[in-house]
């Protein structure tokens, strides 16, 4: 899985067989998804089409909304945790500062 999501693949439903296709028809005609389980856990789903495309909508939306901070991440790939987060740190306590006109004491000191 890449960092915008997984990959796709697809799968000719005749290769599946006709226990598969027989369990699919309810999926295709868009009565019902699959959940596949592995040791009584829902793993994965099968669902229709346009359920799949409505996940592609949602995925391009987070990518989209998530894509300046990823790029801000790939920036400061090489600083060490520690030293950012006492620049984050020193960047609030400036700003509300500036905000309530008095030296801000933050509780995490």
């Amino acid at each position: 899985m890449s960092e915008f999501g997984p990959s796709e693949r697809v799968v000719d439903l005749a290769s599946l067989g006709p226990e598969a296709a027989e369990l699919l028809k309810g999926v295709l005609s868009g009565d019902e998804r699959l959940l596949l389980t592995c040791d009584g856990k829902v793993v994965a789903a099968i669902a229709t089409l346009e359920d799949a495309r409505t996940l592609r909508r949602a995925d391009k939306l987070q990518r989209d909304r998530l894509e300046p901070f990823l790029r801000i991440g790939r920036k400061f790939k090489d600083v060490p945790t520690e030293e950012l987060e006492a620049e984050v740190k020193k960047a609030i306590i400036q700003v509300r500062t500036e905000m309530y006109g008095e030296p801000y004491r933050p509780e995490w000191d």
